[in-house]
């Protein structure tokens, strides 16, 4: 992986595959309730032996409060 930022971003790989094959993959992220890359990674991991390395690392969402609520 290359570091950006200092901080490391994630690989990225473009995969061909069948039309069926995306499909089936489709549904099952669908009923583990996961976007398909999220579930291909822990697809991949499980494969591997090591499911610990399925877990795509995101940013926190927004930006840190100054204050909390109810404290000021």
């Amino acid at each position: 992986m290359r570091k950006y930022n200092a901080a490391m971003t994630p690989a990225i790989y473009t995969l061909r595959i069948s039309p069926a094959l995306k499909d089936a993959l489709g549904d099952e992220a669908d009923r583990a309730g996961l976007p398909l890359n999220e579930y291909l990674a822990q697809v991949l991991a499980e494969h591997l032996g090591r499911p610990e390395l399925g877990i795509i690392p995101r940013k926190s969402i927004g930006r840190p409060r100054n204050k909390m609520v109810g404290k000021r």
